[in-house]
C-alpha cells in the first residue's frame, strides 16, 4: 500500500483537528502548497495508512461550530477506504463520492461532533 494524498478544505480550526487526529493515529507528512488569494484554508498531506501507531487516544474536537472540512483522497484503494472508513468512525461524515475506481474519494466530516454510533463521552 502507498501513501494516500490527503487534501483538507475549511475554517481554519476544523482543518487543524482533522488533520491533528489523522497525524495522532498515522505517519503523516504535510506538503507545502502555495495558497492562492481567497482561497479557504487547505493542507495537503500525505499519509501511511499502513501503519497506525498503537494505542492511540482518542482525537480531540474542533471547537462547536467549526464547520465542516472537505477531504479528498487519493491514491491506493485499500489505503484509501481504509483512511476513509477511520475518519467516519472518529467524526460525523457525510456520505463519500468515490471514482469509478475507488482510488478517489471525497467527502466531508464534521470535527466538532461524533459519529451518530458513537459511544456517549467519545
Amino acid at each position: 500500500m502507498d501513501r494516500i494524498h490527503m487534501a483538507l478544505t475549511g475554517n481554519v480550526g476544523a482543518v487543524h483537528a482533522v488533520a491533528a487526529a489523522v497525524a495522532g493515529t498515522y505517519p503523516t507528512t504535510e506538503r507545502q502548497v502555495p495558497r492562492a488569494p481567497g482561497m479557504l484554508h487547505t493542507r495537503i498531506y500525505d499519509v501511511d495508512a499502513t501503519s497506525p501507531r498503537p494505542d492511540q487516544a482518542p482525537p480531540d474536537r474542533a471547537p462547536v461550530g467549526a464547520g465542516a472540512v472537505q477531504v479528498k483522497l487519493s491514491g491506493d484503494v485499500d489505503g484509501v477506504r481504509l483512511l476513509a472508513t477511520w475518519m467516519a468512525q472518529v467524526f460525523r461524515s457525510d456520505e463519500l463520492k468515490a471514482s469509478h475506481e475507488g482510488a478517489r474519494v471525497s467527502f466531508e466530516v464534521h470535527p466538532d461532533q461524533a459519529p451518530p454510533d458513537a459511544a456517549p463521552g467519545g
